[in-house]
């Protein structure tokens, strides 16, 4: 609707960004056309994105959009909207509106000046908002403030100055990094006709703390109704959208968003007064939903194409921009070159010993012995998968450090005494033939990968033809990538053009060329592709190679299905070859490989109990019902009592899950060697404290005192649970025996009710309840609030957040006190969820196992 008028007034600007030239070209034409088109109602652009690109042409674009929307939009004009003795604002200057006869505004000054406005010009006074109760004397200069700000628009959009006697009725809310929000706004400023401005004195902004805390951002003092607004988390923008009627479009430019948040997003599109919903989303971040049928139900998605930076010439790129097409390119066009390993007898060994194992553990599922075997077996075939240097240089650096234990040999080792015990022996025919088939496959793939490496001749041909050009090698297993750097420094001593690093290190620099060495544990297509280089290479054997290749197609079969996607179906690198039937069969094998690994995983994570990690413990044993594995390989057996401790990055805040409740992807915290609940540990740390012990004291040990006292009296009239709560049901006051207990046992303050515990002093009477009732409900009042400062203090803390201008000093006491805490805390994000009914030994109950 506007964006005519929008590109034509930018290209009237000089937009500096710390002190240098911007100036918006046919890239950013096109990125206004085809992603902030007004007509276009779509939910979810994917997109590779720069936040402080998009930020910046956010604010740029919204503030102008917003001053037309608000300008043709049938708002209230501003003259009806004051009252008699209203607090306005002439040229910065506070006045007091005292009456309007014959079209004329009267505003009274603090000299006793009365000056008569003619009513065609009410665009130059504005309401004032701020905290001032004193007037201001006339002002000399009157070019300043809301009326310099509008006259630069006013010629910028060639429209009359009297168009801006409306009330701001429509606003845009961003979602983005407080971070980088601030710093882009103190750094940003345009130049028109020789007049330099902060942009905040141009466009109105605030950021909401909250839906009732706003900070104005320098060049609003007066605070207008800012036409851009800012916040950094989804859920916030929600609240601010139930109070807010005047927003009309939302942009998200969140790094990170879960299910949640997606939920979130869905109620604000939902909202009537909500207009455009925009949520940019990586490649890699939608490539995590794909398998949600919500998400193509509820959102509209566009997809970019190559087609995008079409006709895009070199004037185009910029300073600030060019981070911004590279990613896009990217993206769009990226080559994948694939260097097949022709041995198929490793491909063939290495699904071998798979298959078989898959076998044996389905025979022995609760056979600790065997799931140890098969464990071992697994681990040599991936980890020569991924030998990418030659094996007698990988065994040797390890030999010569005395750190055999690293090395393939000690793992084969374990494998043959294993195949050759008195346990194996006593098995049947067929399990013994099965084991020491797996066996022999092993020693048959560590005798072809000793014999020639064919991984590295590939890259040794790629390396020696590499000149200056920047190249990243990914090699994930740590042990390999610590030996090949190494040996690449001895091999290539000048070679500085080259660096080795993991998936998660790669993406901090930029590369002409980056190689892929081996399949990645986080199996996605994005993963593949990462987006500092426009060129990759994969060195893989066949199978590898399929895999790569189902991933994508998965990828882009979703795609198809979105309605505003342009993107071709699976592309040259997935059709070259001229036989379907071979398309076909590969795609199928690659998903039965998927399969079988998924299967492995699901077996070993359920049913190998490490029991030599403790074996001084009591022994006794309790039930399972989750087995739960982390991205880090880690493992937790995990009761129904459980209650989890979440961290919500996206809401910054530490909840409790029910066993039953944890999913995929949760970042679960737990207690490192200190069995103790977490938050009870941090409280009690926090009460060290001599400020905090004064506030609390009191009220943290009168909430011990009545626990302690009621667990005793229910000891000495050896009272339940369960005959608690019927006590309690006869008292009219319903109370599950499990809340009771959670009262008691776990880090629940207490009740939220009075009368409950009134109720327990009646049925025991106990002094303490009986007499005391309300000053114990209003201790766990005051302690439960205390408990969510710490939950939110550990979560900011754990996420490193920055500080907000609006925290009190006990949340920077409690801060600066966890910092210090966080150490103890483990941080474990889950991958794989997989219910079951198990006995356990109790010391390996609800922990982190670390095998």
């Amino acid at each position: 609707m506007y964006n005519d008028i929008i590109i034509k007034s930018i290209r009237k600007l000089n937009i500096y960004y710390k002190d240098k030239k911007i100036k918006f070209y046919g890239f950013e034409n096109r990125l206004i056309n085809e992603f902030l088109n007004e007509e276009n109602n779509a939910n979810v652009y994917i997109i590779p994105k720069d936040n402080t690109y998009f930020i910046l042409i956010f604010i740029i674009y919204s503030g102008l959009v917003q001053y037309l929307d608000n300008i043709y939009s049938k708002g209230h004009n501003l003259i009806d909207e004051i009252k008699l003795g209203d607090i306005l604002e002439y040229s910065k200057a506070r006045c007091k509106f005292i009456g309007l006869d014959n079209n004329l505004i009267s505003l009274k000054f603090a000299d006793g000046l009365i000056y008569k406005l003619p009513i065609e010009q009410i665009y130059k006074i504005n309401i004032y908002k701020g905290n001032a109760n004193t007037l201001n004397k006339f002002p000399r200069n009157i070019n300043r403030g809301a009326k310099k700000a509008r006259n630069i628009i006013a010629r910028l959009l060639e429209i009359d100055n009297d168009v801006f006697s409306k009330v701001i009725s429509s606003s845009t809310l961003i979602v983005a990094q407080k971070d980088s929000v601030f710093s882009i706004i103190e750094n940003l400023k345009i130049q028109f006709d020789g007049e330099m401005l902060d942009i905040g004195e141009v466009f109105p902004m605030a950021y909401c703390l909250s839906e009732d805390n706003y900070y104005y951002f320098r060049g609003n003092s007066s605070k207008q109704e800012p036409i851009i607004k800012f916040t950094s988390k989804i859920y916030n923008a929600k609240n601010i959208i139930k109070k807010n009627k005047k927003i009309r479009s939302v942009v998200i430019l969140q790094n990170k968003v879960n299910r949640e948040d997606l939920e979130d997003v869905i109620y604000i599109s939902e909202k009537n007064n909500i207009e455009k919903t925009r949520l940019f989303l990586q490649p890699i971040e939608i490539e995590h939903y794909m398998a949600e049928q919500f998400v193509l139900e509820n959102f509209k998605i566009i997809n970019i194409n190559k087609d995008f930076y079409k006709d895009i010439t070199a004037q185009d790129i910029n300073t600030f921009n060019k981070r911004q097409y590279r990613l896009i390119k990217n993206y769009a066009s990226a080559t994948e070159k694939y260097v097949t390993i022709k041995d198929s007898n490793k491909d063939v060994y290495r699904k071998d010993i798979l298959k078989k194992c898959r076998n044996l553990i389905s025979i022995f599922e609760d056979n600790n012995k065997i799931i140890k075997f098969v464990i071992g077996a697994r681990t040599l075939a991936k980890r020569l998968s991924s030998m990418i240097v030659p094996l007698p240089e990988y065994e040797s650096f390890f030999e010569s450090k005395n750190l055999k234990q690293y090395t393939i040999k000690s793992i084969l080792k374990e494998l043959k005494e294993f195949s050759k015990s008195e346990f194996v022996e006593s098995l049947s025919i067929e399990s013994n033939v099965l084991i020491n088939k797996i066996y022999g496959n092993c020693l048959n793939l560590y005798y072809s990968e000793l014999k020639v490496n064919d991984k590295w001749n590939e890259l040794d041909k790629i390396i020696k033809l590499s000149m200056n050009e920047r190249i990243g090698i990914i090699i994930e297993n740590k042990n390999i990538r610590r030996v090949f750097r190494r040996y690449l420094k001895m091999r290539y001593p000048l070679k500085s053009n080259i660096s080795v690093e993991s998936i998660n290190t790669i993406k901090e620099s930029i590369y002409e060329s980056i190689i892929y060495t081996s399949k990645l544990a986080d199996n996605y297509y994005w993963n593949y592709r990462v987006l500092n280089s426009n060129n990759n290479v994969y060195i893989l054997f066949k199978s590898e190679k399929n895999n790569i290749k189902y991933l994508k197609c998965r990828y882009l079969r979703f795609i198809k299905q979105v309605n505003n996607s342009k993107i071709e179906q699976c592309d040259s690198t997935i059709n070259h070859d001229n036989d379907d039937e071979k398309i076909i069969f590969e795609k199928l094998e690659a998903k039965e490989e998927i399969d079988l690994n998924n299967e492995l995983e699901r077996l070993i994570a359920t049913n190998y109990i490490p029991i030599n990690l403790n074996t001084g413990k009591n022994q006794n044993s309790m039930m399972c019902e989750l087995v739960l594995t982390f991205q880090t390989g880690e493992r937790a057996f995990i009761t129904s009592q459980y209650e989890a401790y979440i961290l919500n990055e996206g809401r910054e805040e530490i909840v409790n899950k029910k066993a039953k409740n944890i999913e995929k992807g949760d970042v679960m915290l737990f207690i490192e060697e200190i069995e103790k609940d977490l938050i009870d540990k941090i409280m009690a740390d926090l009460m060290n404290i001599e400020e905090i012990k004064d506030r609390y004291d009191k009220d943290y040990n009168l909430v011990k005192l009545w626990k302690i006292e009621l667990s005793k009296y229910m000891i000495i009239h050896n009272i339940t649970y369960n005959e608690l709560e019927k006590k309690l049901k006869i008292k009219g006051i319903s109370r599950c025996g499990a809340t009771i207990r959670s009262w008691l046992v776990n880090s629940v303050i207490g009740p939220q009710d009075q009368k409950v515990l009134k109720a327990l002093g009646e049925i025991t009477s106990l002094k303490i309840l009986l007499n005391n009732y309300a000053q114990c409900y209003e201790a766990c009042s005051n302690i439960r609030k205390f408990q969510i400062h710490i939950r939110k203090a550990t979560a900011r803390c754990l996420l490193k957040s920055s500080i907000d201008k609006d925290e009190d000093k006990l949340d920077l006491l409690i801060r600066n006190r966890i910092e210090k805490t966080v150490t103890y805390i483990k941080k474990v994000k889950v991958q794989n969820i997989y219910p079951v009914r198990k006995q356990i030994p109790m010391y390996l109950a609800n922990k982190v196992i670390e095998e």
